[in-house]
């Protein structure tokens, strides 16, 4: 490989960083702002909630669809058409005068989620090999939780006081995804991940992929951390604040930061060692074993705990969202609709768990039980990755072979 290859390559990764970032800010950047909004839009925390949650709607009916239409159209305009919605739905905030308003530009970023995470492995096995794309996967999915925090610590603290409020906010965070939409059409020239354009049928594709066990399987762990995560985010930080532990919000974000970490190691691991499978494993069993523990310990142990959760998460991440590509029967030329399938069935397992967590915890009376089911169903997401086939070394050659000369 060439020294310009090599930077093109990697200039395609930053891209890809700079996307998924300003993506996830674009939904991230809304609670913080709910407090401003209210004041010209009344609305119930039932009502904001609601507009929320129309992100991972959105994902979980569009993921598979979009993913499919990578397959059949290309990574260049699927991306570029997910940073332009999540762009116009953040700008259309500008103009919206109601609840309804809301939700339908939260529809729209929800519309950018769905077709962007099925494309960015896509893109990746594109430029990398099977063997290499730990780091570069770690990288991008790095993003995802920066992109969250920054949107939830800047939002109303420093973009709404910049812009005069939570409109300009609101209408600054939607250009720049439009702007990076723009730039990524104009850069992103990969022969590999669009030679396919036209070859396969969105239906053949989808129902080829919809008979490959192995990315069941995958969706369902995918599932299982989602599942997890959910409560930790939305019912962990009133958990602690009743058993009379402060700086809950902190604490819990102490999660999300760590999953940077188990990101970016486990890049360099995956590639190393090449045993995806079992950092996958690894990853449920350590989030398992640390989870349970939120509702006893405190102090520095609480600290810890949050970290591993966090490290795991991280971890399984990547391998997870990028896999799908090389198990046996897919291959980058249905890699969209394999991807797609994964995440949308994560999301639909993902986002019952904090209704059956806190039904739970109201039944109860006691989060160890609600924690310790979460528990329960990590170990058998690792269970069930035992399951999982990967291609050999030749397999994924010869995959990589007929997406470069489709």
């Amino acid at each position: 490989m060439t020294g310009s290859s090599r930077i093109s390559r990697w200039l395609i990764v930053g891209l890809l960083f700079v996307a998924l970032f300003v993506l996830v800010q674009a939904f991230a950047s809304l609670p913080p702002l709910f407090a401003e909004i209210r004041a010209e839009i009344p609305m119930s925390k039932a009502q904001m909630g609601m507009v929320f949650a129309l992100v991972t709607l959105a994902s979980i009916f569009l993921a598979l669809a979009a993913g499919s239409a990578a397959d059949r159209f290309g990574s260049r305009w699927i991306i570029g058409g997910a940073l332009l919605a999540a762009g116009l739905g953040a700008g259309m905030r500008v103009l919206v005068t109601s609840v309804a308003g809301l939700a339908i530009s939260t529809v729209l970023v929800g519309v950018g989620v769905a077709c962007l995470y099925p494309s960015i492995p896509r893109v990746l096995r594109a430029r990398f090999p099977a063997n290499a794309m730990g780091v570069p996967a770690g990288l991008v999915f790095a993003a995802a939780p920066l992109g969250v925090g920054a949107g939830l610590a800047t939002s109303a603290s420093l973009l709404s006081p910049l812009c005069g409020g939570w409109r300009g906010a609101m209408a600054l965070i939607g250009g720049v995804c439009v702007l990076v939409a723009v730039i990524w059409v104009l850069v992103w020239r990969e022969p590999g991940a669009d030679a396919v354009r036209g070859s396969h049928d969105l239906r053949a594709g989808l129902a080829k992929v919809l008979g490959i066990r192995d990315v069941w399987l995958l969706g369902l762990y995918l599932g299982a951390f989602n599942f997890a995560m959910g409560p930790i985010m939305s019912l962990l930080p009133v958990l602690l604040r009743e058993r009379g532990i402060s700086h809950e919000g902190e604490l819990v974000a102490i999660v999300m930061w760590a999953g940077v970490i188990g990101t970016l190691v486990t890049g360099v691991l995956s590639d190393r060692l090449g045993r995806k499978k079992a950092i996958l494993v690894g990853a449920a069993l350590l989030a398992a074993l640390c989870i349970p523990s939120f509702a006893a310990v405190t102090g520095n142990a609480l600290v810890v705990a949050l970290v591993m959760t966090g490290v795991a998460q991280g971890m399984a991440l990547p391998i997870v969202m990028t896999l799908p590509v090389d198990v046996p029967g897919v291959g980058p030329p249905l890699a969209g609709s394999a991807i797609g399938l994964t995440f949308t069935l994560g999301n639909l397992i993902g986002i019952t768990g904090p209704v059956i967590a806190g039904k739970v915890i109201d039944v109860t009376g006691a989060p160890r039980v609600a924690f310790l089911l979460i528990a329960g169903l990590l170990v058998a997401a690792a269970m069930v990755m035992l399951l999982l086939r990967e291609n050999s070394d030749g397999q994924a050659a010869a995959h990589a072979a007929s997406f470069r000369g489709a």
